[in-house]
């Protein structure tokens, strides 16, 4: 059954399970609501607001429901934004046979003073049309409606109501009462219904409410019964005959929905009366695609569920990030790195808790993709930027959960550090390359070697941090062979930046070094390895917090360095990474000729406009095409490898709001 107003399961005295109605529909659980979600209401109160006087409550309810009477009838279901509230259930497996059932509808109002309507509709039809609702603790309205069938294995109950739509429990019970009246019964389309009732109403307003503990007035009321058939909307008549969609069936409400007399398919089906199910996998997924003129939108099917952000659902305004790199031979292949929902944080799980996965998707030219491949690797809870290497070794950022780090961090939780690395696979097999290896910072109280300490931790959640760079940045300098890493990265209680770059085949620490650890993460796990150096290192973009704000970058191929920009609390500016020493690539020069954190920044500014968020830059020869947002707009511009802005252009004075505080302000 379903208990209206609960946001957890509740197992009654005679062991039956209730599932509450905060849950939204898939096909892998026992069912859930459609649209919106439903409101919770409960009011328990007492004559003068003194409990030894009794409590309100309805005059009558079921029998089973004596020793559970608060749980199930205190409470109910009600709108929210919408004028109704559908439930589906999934009772049997999609291809079992058909199967019949009672379907029961309890309502005992607890606050209102009744005379709302609405419909109760099943599978679509409606069985009882203008149910009105009683004065508060009156009446606990109850329908039985029998020999209702399933529809590959569902059963879906509507209230829809002008104003109001609620209820306090509905149950289903496989039984095959009522069918025999049903025989030779013609309904059409419809659906022969035989229901029994007890809908009874009193005068006195508040006065007549029940009170406990008076008896239970179920066992001296006479039901009413009913059969009739039961329409869909827009067809009419005794028998379900009259109207444009009388004789169209479109497996309503399930696959499809009639109108003018032709089927519109919903949810995958297809068909011409939408009666082909489509093939879903065990989270109810199955591949589609809708084109509107040049665009395709395709839906892929992915081996797990994708979790959600990590505690900041208004930046990402979506499911935790997945980052994308196009193969460097084959243009219609892409790979895709992301974090399913699976669970991490105990503290007695030694780092194997967690998984990332590495997808492979084909996009050819005529036709839809597919998806070709994943690996994931456990014990990392976390997928950041992703690239490829020359060789095609797609390398994407994952972080692990190592509870040592977070018992001992020096802040809040948000700002605990997590393990981050690397993790490869080889495009071609889409098989592990090797172990793991660490780009990030290996967290703890004091430094003891290089590249520990707390200046530039990867945080488990912290706002700031994944306000600027999501869960990080990930970019393979061929020419170099070198990867960098570029995150939002706390200082104890402070937020800023980190960046890491390491050549692609570094050799390992020394066992000396690593024993100075002092929470090592077991090499099996995650591998140290000796950080590059250059002129683009020093102890700022290793870590320190400088309130990083907003953050883009690329590798420019005739450079051969990275282009950044980036804010704090005022103007973007943009450097030259400085990657590029002769004689590879052009080192940096001009107003790029310094590289560092503190070395030579070009402002974004231009006549008397000025940027205020990071967005994208991208090669234009020798020079860069970048993207921000300004005070007057989203701004095109074009900038020199000297740091020139020779083009400034508003494309648009309308901007989306980003949020600026964690409420999402």
């Amino acid at each position: 059954g379903i208990n209206g107003g609960f946001s957890t399961d509740y197992v009654d005295t005679l062991g039956r399970t209730w599932h509450h109605t905060k849950e939204k529909y898939t096909f892998h659980s026992w069912g859930g609501y459609l649209g919106e979600t439903p409101q919770d209401r409960f009011k328990l109160t007492s004559p003068e607001r003194n409990q030894s006087l009794g409590t309100y409550q309805c005059r009558n309810w079921p029998p089973e429901y004596d020793q559970d009477y608060e749980a199930l009838l205190h409470h109910y279901s009600k709108e929210n934004k919408w004028t109704n509230q559908t439930f589906r259930v999934n009772l049997q497996q999609p291809d079992d046979p058909v199967s019949y059932y009672t379907v029961k509808y309890h309502f005992c109002e607890t606050d209102k003073r009744g005379g709302s309507q609405w419909d109760i509709r099943i599978n679509g039809k409606t069985v009882k049309k203008d149910y009105t609702s009683k004065w508060a603790h009156h009446h606990t309205d109850i329908y039985h409606f029998k020999c209702i069938p399933s529809s590959s294995g569902m059963i879906e109950v509507s209230i829809v109501g002008g104003k109001q739509s609620r209820f306090s429990t509905i149950e289903f019970e496989k039984s095959m009462e009522g069918c025999t009246e049903c025989e030779g019964f013609s309904c059409g389309k419809g659906l022969c219904s035989g229901s029994t009732f007890y809908d009874k109403s009193f005068s006195g307003g508040w006065g007549a409410r029940g009170l406990s503990p008076w008896e239970n007035e179920f066992p001296t009321e006479e039901p009413q019964s009913s059969l009739q058939c039961a329409c869909d909307l827009g067809v009419e008549g005794d028998s379900c005959e009259n109207g444009t969609c009388a004789t169209v069936n479109c497996n309503e409400p399930f696959g499809g929905f009639c109108s003018g007399g032709a089927c519109t398919c919903i949810d995958g089906y297809s068909g011409d009366n939408c009666e082909v199910a489509p093939v879903r996998d065990k989270f109810g997924c199955y591949p589609d695609y809708v084109v509107s003129g040049k665009l395709m939108v395709s839906t892929l099917c992915l081996p797990e569920l994708i979790a959600g952000p990590a505690g900041h659902g208004n930046l990402f305004r979506g499911p935790s990030p997945m980052s994308a790199v196009a193969d460097k031979l084959q243009p219609d292949t892409v790979y895709f790195s992301w974090t399913p929902d699976a669970k991490y944080g105990k503290a007695g799980a030694n780092g194997t808790e967690g998984r990332i996965y590495v997808s492979k998707m084909k996009l050819p030219s005529q036709g839809v993709p597919v998806l070709e491949n994943s690996y994931a690797f456990n014990g990392f809870a976390r997928a950041g930027g992703i690239d490829m290497t020359e060789d095609g070794i797609v390398g994407t950022l994952c972080a692990k959960l190592w509870y040592p780090w977070v018992e001992h961090t020096n802040s809040h939780l948000d700002k605990a550090a997590m393990v981050l690395a690397v993790c490869e696979v080889n495009a071609s097999s889409m098989t592990k390359h090797r172990t793991p290896w660490q780009i990030g910072k290996q967290y703890q109280e004091s430094v003891t070697a290089p590249n520990t300490g707390i200046w530039g931790s990867y945080p488990l959640s912290a706002w700031f941090a994944q306000r600027s760079v999501g869960y990080g940045y990930l970019i393979y300098a061929p020419a170099q062979q070198m990867w960098t890493a570029w995150y939002g990265a706390t200082v104890d209680y402070h937020t800023g930046f980190a960046m890491h770059t390491y050549h692609r085949d570094a050799p390992g620490i020394s066992d000396k070094e690593y024993a100075k650890y002092k929470y090592p993460v077991p090499r099996e796990q995650v591998e140290p390895r000796e950080e590059a150096d250059g002129p683009w290192r020093d102890h700022h973009r290793t870590g320190t917090g400088d309130h990083q704000a907003s953050a883009a970058w690329f590798y420019h191929p005739r450079l051969k360095d990275i282009g950044l920009q980036k804010n704090t609390h005022w103007e973007v500016y943009m450097q030259q990474y400085g990657l590029a020493e002769d004689p590879i690539g052009m080192p940096p020069a001009g107003e790029f000729a310094s590289p560092g954190h503190k070395g030579s920044r070009l402002e974004l500014v231009h006549g008397n406009d000025t940027g205020r968020q990071a967005n994208a830059l991208r090669p234009c020869v020798d020079d860069w095409i970048i993207g921000l947002i300004s005070d007057q707009g989203n701004v095109c511009a074009k900038v020199t490898r000297l740091g020139e802005i020779v083009t400034w252009k508003v494309i648009e004075p309308l901007v989306a709001g980003m949020p600026c505080g964690s409420s999402g302000g």
